[in-house]
């Protein structure tokens, strides 16, 4: 919601646009392979079905490789271009919830906690009460 969010936002989205239609492409690629292999089989020779097979199959994995590979890209380049971001509302959240007195701030659709006051955490406390109930023989 913040401005610089939707800037880095539409500049993820400029960049997906035409990795999305080339794998859209290839995608429809595949489809149109499949669709003449079954449309050849009962009347090509073995010879052009077992080329249409493996163009089918080459397209088939390729296509695979390409959307593993572009949503390894795209979660690379989401935490470059909103990792900055979600930071610098992790940073305004705690001089918020400090100057006013919160124990925590939880965001939504973002970083799940942006604040938690040092007297809000009962990791200690939590650790010393486990190690009672379940010492160590």
């Amino acid at each position: 919601a913040v401005g610089e969010g939707k800037v880095q936002i539409q500049a993820l989205e400029d960049w997906t646009a035409p990795r999305r239609e080339r794998l859209e492409q290839m995608r429809a690629r595949v489809i149109e392979l499949q669709n003449q292999l079954n449309a050849q089989r009962n009347v090509a020779t073995p010879e052009v079905l077992a080329e249409l097979e493996n163009d089918y199959l080459t397209a088939g994995r390729e296509f695979e490789d390409a959307g593993r590979n572009f949503n390894r890209e795209l979660d690379l380049k989401q935490n470059e271009l909103l990792g900055e971001v979600a930071t610098k509302i992790g940073q305004v959240a705690t001089e918020y919830g400090n100057a006013n007195g919160y124990d925590a701030i939880f965001m939504l659709n973002a970083q799940p906690l942006a604040f938690l006051a040092d007297a809000a955490n009962v990791t200690d406390t939590v650790v010393r009460l486990y190690n009672e109930q379940y010492p160590v023989d």
